[in-house]
């Protein structure tokens, strides 16, 4: 049969035979295939934490403990951690600097310091150790920006930035500046972020007694607690430190987030399922500008969110009046200045001073203490451990200060701000004193702000 058709015949029909083989040996060929949905892929998270402990001047206790817990946590979230302990300026600016590298892919950034931090005409400078600074004029150049970071971070255009800075500590280098400026400034959350404090604005925050500040410990517990947007998280935080600090500390953010982000869910914040009005006011809630709230009223006269929105302004309201009193007006005024003898086998040596919340106190100590069995040592205690000691993070021995609930490791010579008031209590790092003998000059310098 083949023989009798024509050649141009013979020619299409073997054509149609390579065709119709071609498709059936791939059915998919000119077909339009979509790849599998990446919608419920979770957006890049990178971190940047750092603490920085070992201060020449007012050295701390946890900010390193608080570095390396952030940083547990962090990267049982999900999150790719870089970080920094006891780092200087140059470490600092180089860590930064590597953060912002790691961001440029967007997706979820997070800075977390922990440390000496201090304002400077309005400027937050976060202090490395080893600075240097005899006036404020060289702060900037000791000091890093916390714009810097900012920057860093506008500039890799996240969708969710988390600014954590629990830098609010009294400042160490406060008696040689002329201003009676106190705590960080307010900065305004870039688009798309949340600037969280420890503290409110011109206050400071505790060290804390444990093994993390105050405000970091807390914050670690709900940043692991399942479902919880990062406004609850800020705001249980808040609450347990109000608590725990009797109101004398008060955690403060400043967000321009667009909805809902979960440390323990997705990385990206979405405001779906909101109304306009739940999706301004979560916008809103933790604001630290006057007008947000002003806004919401006046959009919103008859919200269930009003009488929240009237109370935050006011609080608002009262934080930048006190925080502009000009600098002539507030100064540094000396309580107590005494040199006190110390008996290192009792307790708890009870002093003069009585103590109040927001008041700034340096203790210097010189002598030596014979520790029984352990031998002599001064101040800075012994590198054995006794584990019955007061304050697991301070060395055996080491000189304490209490003043309230709160405990603070002083060695040789610390500053402190307590937030609670009560009687400046002495007393020595161990669980057993009754066979200590030695002796040990205590100088206390009390300041207040007034």
């Amino acid at each position: 049969m083949l023989n009798k058709l024509p050649l141009s015949a013979f020619a299409m029909l073997l054509c149609l035979c390579v065709v119709l083989c071609a498709q059936l040996a791939n059915p998919n060929r000119g077909v339009n295939v979509k790849p599998a949905s990446t919608a419920e892929a979770v957006p890049r998270r990178v971190a940047l934490v750092i603490g920085n402990s070992t201060y020449q001047e007012a050295p701390l206790v946890n900010p390193v403990n608080d570095a390396n817990s952030m940083e547990a946590t962090l990267a049982s979230l999900g999150f790719e951690v870089i970080k920094g302990l006891n780092a200087d300026q140059r470490q600092m600016k180089e860590l930064v600097r590597q953060f912002g590298e790691k961001m440029q892919r967007g997706g979820v950034g997070l800075f977390f310091f922990a440390g000496h931090g201090i304002q400077v005409k309005g400027i937050n400078y976060l202090v490395p150790v080893k600075a240097a600074i005899n006036k404020e004029t060289e702060v900037e150049f000791e000091a890093i920006d916390a714009g810097f970071v900012l920057a860093q971070m506008e500039h890799a255009a996240n969708q969710v930035n988390i600014i954590i800075l629990d830098a609010c500590r009294n400042n160490p280098f406060a008696r040689s500046f002329r201003s009676g400026v106190r705590g960080l400034a307010t900065i305004d959350a870039p688009k798309g972020s949340i600037i969280a404090y420890a503290t409110a604005p011109g206050s400071t925050a505790s060290d804390g007694a444990g093994s993390n500040g105050m405000y970091t410990g807390s914050l670690l517990k709900y940043m692991r607690t399942p479902g919880m947007s990062i406004e609850e998280v800020f705001s249980s935080t808040r609450n347990e430190v109000m608590t725990k600090t009797q109101d004398a500390q008060v955690p403060w953010e400043s967000t321009s987030l667009r909805g809902r982000f979960s440390f323990t869910g997705g990385g990206a914040a979405t405001t779906a399922g909101m109304s306009p009005e739940e999706a301004l006011w979560q916008v809103t809630v933790n604001s630290l500008l006057m007008g947000d709230f002003e806004e919401f009223i006046k959009k919103y006269p008859n919200s269930p969110y009003r009488p929240a929105a009237e109370k935050r302004f006011e609080q608002l309201k009262a934080a930048n009046r006190s925080a502009a009193a000009p600098a002539a007006e507030r100064s540094w005024e000396m309580m107590y200045d005494n040199t006190i003898p110390f008996v290192p086998n009792e307790a708890w040596n009870e002093t003069m001073v009585q103590a109040k919340s927001g008041q700034e106190i340096w203790i210097k100590a010189s002598g030596r203490v014979n520790f029984g069995e352990f031998g002599p040592a001064g101040p800075d205690g012994i590198t054995r451990a006794d584990k019955g000691r007061p304050l697991s993070s301070c060395p055996t021995g080491a000189l304490l200060a209490r003043v309230g609930n709160e405990t603070f490791c002083i060695q040789k010579e610390t500053r402190f701000t307590p937030q609670t008031s009560g009687v400046l209590t002495l007393g020595l790092n161990a669980a057993n004193v009754s066979a200590f003998s030695g002796s040990l000059t205590v100088k206390v310098v009390v300041q207040e702000l007034r």
